[in-house]
This record gives structure tokens, C-alpha cells and sequence, in this order.
């Protein structure tokens, strides 16, 4: 009798185990195997029809202002999660993404590149590429997915991984357990150090042949 009721236990640990996976799961709307052409620097475009927008949390509440449509077709360079601050609660994600020569990961044999703090950093060592060209082909992306299905689908992405990422370039003011709180995104793929980090709203993304909204 335990036996039996050891092994049912065990059925049904297994059973939901299996569907909260199902459920975790991000669910693709579509496939697209054209080539994602890596070569070209990302798309932005001004859109005065851009409008402001909330984010409640649970303990404040953030104002998301888009500033410019985005879009940008670039290899995965770097992934690192966040979390426990007020920023990682809407943008769990920092992908590090590279264009041009750096869509190859050929290049990582001569480049170093590294995240911790929400900035990424890069040493190079007998590299046919220089600190200008890497500063201008790549960039720190913090990622606010626009729902819960694109959340579901950054957990996907790996390391080399080629992505198009289509959304809008955000700047965010807000409040946060009673502190006044802001972030302030790159408009520009030609600045380095402090503020130089794109912020992206994404509401749709490619990641590999699967397309998620």
C-alpha cells in the first residue's frame, strides 16, 4: 500500500512538474528561417505619435516615455539576469549585442567582453579590431519585455545566438518605494562609458526562426 502510494505521489509530482514547464514556456506566433542580415547598424526612427505609458509595482509606479521606434538585427554577444532592484523588476535582462564584424563569433578570440552593474566592458589583445570599432559595432541593451510571453522568450536566448529585437528606445522617471527614481537611455550607437546603454521597450522579438509578440 505505501508503495502504491509512493509511486502516485511520485505520478503526480511529475505531472505537474511537466505543465508548469508547459506553462513557462514562451509561446511562438509564427517562423521566419529568411537570414537575419547582421550587418547593418540598428534602425531608429523618429515617431511623434509615441505616447506615454504606466508600469505599476508593486511598490511604486514608473513612467515609460518612448523617445524613438528601434529595431536591431545582431548576435548575442553576452547575456547576464538581474534582479532585487527596481529596474531588474521591469528589465530582468542585459543582452550585449554586436553588428558588422562582431555578428561573428570569430571575433570573441580576441575580444574579451564582460557584464556586471548593468554596464558591460571589453579588453582586446592582438585584435584586428580596435577600441573604436568594437565601441561602435556593440552595445549594452537593457531589455523591458512588453509582456509576459516576451519575458518567457529572453530566458531563450544563449550566448551567439542571432536576434532581431523591435520595440522602441525608452526613457523612465518614476517612484519607487516612496524615492523618486529615473533612467535615461542612448540615442546614439557612438557614445561609451556612463548613459551609454540603450534602454528597449520590446514588444516583439526573433530569436533563431521564432518570432514572439
Amino acid at each position: 500500500m505505501m508503495k502504491y502510494i509512493l509511486i502516485t505521489a511520485l505520478v503526480i509530482l511529475i505531472v505537474i512538474s511537466v505543465g508548469l514547464y508547459i506553462l513557462w514556456q514562451p509561446i511562438a506566433i509564427g517562423h521566419d528561417d529568411t537570414p537575419i542580415n547582421t550587418i547593418m547598424p540598428p534602425i531608429q526612427e523618429v515617431n511623434d505619435e509615441l505616447l506615454t505609458f504606466n508600469i505599476d509595482l508593486k511598490k511604486g509606479r514608473l513612467i515609460i516615455i518612448p523617445l524613438f521606434k528601434y529595431s536591431i538585427k545582431a548576435r548575442v554577444i553576452n547575456k547576464k539576469r538581474y534582479g532585487g532592484s527596481w529596474d531588474a523588476k521591469i528589465s530582468p535582462y542585459d543582452l550585449v549585442l554586436g553588428w558588422g564584424d562582431l555578428a561573428n563569433a570569430l571575433v570573441d578570440d580576441h575580444i574579451k567582453f564582460d557584464q556586471w552593474g548593468r554596464f558591460y566592458f571589453y579588453s582586446f589583445d592582438n585584435s584586428p579590431y580596435q577600441n573604436d570599432y568594437i565601441s561602435k559595432h556593440s552595445a549594452n541593451n537593457h531589455i523591458i519585455p512588453a509582456n509576459d510571453n516576451i519575458r518567457r522568450a529572453l530566458s531563450l536566448i544563449r550566448k551567439n545566438d542571432l536576434v532581431v529585437l523591435n520595440g522602441y528606445l525608452v526613457d523612465i522617471n518614476g517612484v519607487y518605494k516612496d524615492k523618486s527614481v529615473s533612467w535615461r537611455t542612448s540615442t546614439t550607437r557612438e557614445d561609451t562609458g556612463s548613459g551609454s546603454c540603450e534602454i528597449i521597450y520590446l514588444t516583439n522579438c526573433r530569436i533563431g526562426d521564432k518570432v514572439f509578440y
